[in-house]
């Protein structure tokens, strides 16, 4: 059976290679030769080379991408109290809603107390290295494992880590510099 062979686009004295004018058109010169994935992969490429060039929106964003949006603004970091280690985080959107949720029927300095215990609960993410909700035998959530650590310890203790907390969320709101924020 006889070999097959492309054509090439232009000839000698004609335009310019029209491959060097069109990325799909150059990306698919080769397509033909390659196995069903491959192509299919080489034909996304050339279609993304090709909106880019026609100045057409970019690729939806990939979830390392989504992992940043969500991550933005998060802070981290430990505070040692006694000897113990704790790594704390902010809340999420979701979490402050929970804590508030979770507080709902208090009133007063009960409910201040309450909103205390849970923010720590929440943003308390390990003490030593253990992660808190694993310090809790049982079959409860791993928020109801947390509560019951932070209702337990020491309330001038649970006061520093809430402390502490709001020092996280002032970094926070620091890091994200108002000249940034734009309309």
């Amino acid at each position: 059976m006889p070999e097959l062979k492309h054509d090439t686009i232009g000839t000698v004295g004609s335009a310019p290679d029209e491959r060097a004018v069109d990325p799909l058109r150059q990306a698919l010169s080769g397509v033909v030769e390659q196995p069903p994935e491959q192509a299919s992969q080489m034909l996304e490429q050339a279609q993304r080379a090709q909106e880019q060039a026609a100045g057409m929106p970019k690729p939806q964003p990939q979830m390392a991408d989504l992992r940043s949006l969500i991550e933005l603004g998060k802070v981290r970091d430990t505070v040692t109290i006694g000897g113990m280690t704790f790594a704390m985080e902010t809340l999420t959107d979701d979490e402050q809603q929970a804590v508030f949720k979770r507080a709902g029927d208090q009133t007063g300095a009960d409910s201040f107390m309450e909103l205390r215990r849970i923010v720590v609960a929440m943003s308390v993410t390990a003490v030593n290295n253990q992660p808190l909700e694993s310090l809790v035998a049982g079959d409860q959530s791993p928020l109801d494992k947390r509560m019951a650590v932070v209702s337990n310890m020491q309330g001038h203790v649970v006061e520093k880590l809430y402390e502490f907390h709001d020092v996280l969320l002032g970094r926070a709101q620091q890091e994200i510099d108002p000249e940034q924020v734009k309309n």
